[in-house]
């Protein structure tokens, strides 16, 4: 039984021999492809393997990236998947923008969850995507927060021209 690497870079197997052969003569495998059988630590190219040698094109033939068989199951690369933090960031950043006086508690939240959600996709870009999502999420809630802070700072200026800020703040000091 033998292990390769796909040239989607994942690990395939256990498969046989003749499995190995069927991937060969499809041009899924050539020689530049690295296996490895079940008693072998170290993964080495198909052309380094005797049983194989005899049905290996040249070396320079380029592999056909399709889908492995293995078992009757069809194994194919699968897409990165879009993170739910980088979604959930760009609807809180949509909403904090929009909604900025009626909740204020969005914006961090919102920009805590992208900057995960970056850090996420950035470990694992082959597994998540939307980084993009996530930084809009944070530049809308950094809008929403900006909108928030303005709207504030011209109510104090309103309640300064009217007279009554004095006032307020007489009700507050000890």
């Amino acid at each position: 039984m033998y292990f390769i690497i796909g040239a989607d870079k994942k690990e395939y197997g256990p498969v046989s021999g003749d499995e190995i052969h069927h991937w060969i003569r499809e041009r899924r495998a050539n020689g530049q492809t690295l296996a490895r059988s079940d008693d072998q630590e170290a993964w080495s190219p198909l052309s380094e393997f005797p049983e194989f040698a005899s049905i290996l094109p040249s070396a320079n033939a380029p592999m056909i990236p399709k889908p492995l068989e293995q078992r009757g199951q069809t194994f194919e690369a699968r897409d990165p998947e879009t993170s739910q933090r980088a979604i959930a960031s760009l609807i809180l950043g949509i909403a904090s923008a929009t909604l900025c006086c009626w909740c204020p508690f969005m914006h961090p939240i919102a920009i805590t969850l992208g900057g995960v959600a970056i850090s996420d996709i950035n470990e694992r870009p082959d597994q998540l995507k939307g980084k993009g999502l996530a930084i809009a999420g944070i530049l809308l809630s950094l809008t929403g927060l900006l909108l928030f802070a303005g709207i504030q700072v011209r109510e104090v200026m309103r309640l300064m021209d009217s007279g009554q800020f004095p006032a307020i703040m007489e009700g507050i000091q000890p």
